[in-house]
């Protein structure tokens, strides 16, 4: 179940919204004023927004729409992949970004972010060490794993994937 995320129209597992909550309260009285790009996203939106993407890339090129999809996944996740459905994951910011763009935000804020979250159940879930086995490098990218897993894998330097084979 995803319940509201407190002063945002978004939403959190409520199971994990009080940590949440707890992190974005410990940024703020950093200094910091966190703002939550994107949270839950229900397959619906995923689907939007990639199609929107697809179609966006094709506009006025000769690419098929195929090879638009293509294109696409690697820059947004495919409908059913985002890590968002599981309503564990937010992408935190210093604003709303239309695009997500890291050279742009506040590079202290991600900087507190990173070595705070573990503290509150949290990973950077896409590290730009960890690219070559995620796909992914998003520096505003955080997933509630809980406190014992957050720190282990911190002091570890684990991403999920490395974490996950761990138990295979």
């Amino acid at each position: 179940t995803v319940v509201a995320i407190e002063d945002t129209a978004q939403y959190f597992d409520s199971r994990a919204v009080d940590a949440l909550e707890s992190f974005l309260q410990a940024a703020r009285d950093a200094g910091f004023t966190p703002y939550i790009n994107a949270a839950y996203r229900p397959y619906s939106s995923q689907d939007y927004i990639f199609n929107g993407k697809a179609s966006q890339i094709q506009w006025g090129t000769d690419y098929t729409y195929a090879e638009a999809v293509e294109i696409a996944k690697t820059i947004v996740a495919y409908p059913g992949t985002s890590e968002h459905q599981t309503g564990l994951c937010c992408d935190i910011t210093d604003k709303y970004y239309s695009v997500m763009d890291a050279s742009e935000m506040d590079q202290d804020l991600l900087a507190w972010l990173k070595d705070n979250c573990a503290q509150y159940g949290f990973i950077l879930r896409y590290p730009a060490d960890k690219e070559s086995i995620t796909g992914w490098n998003e520096p505003w990218h955080f997933r509630y794993v809980g406190v014992e897993v957050a720190e282990y894998m911190t002091e570890n330097n684990l991403c999920l994937e490395e974490f996950w084979e761990l138990y295979e």
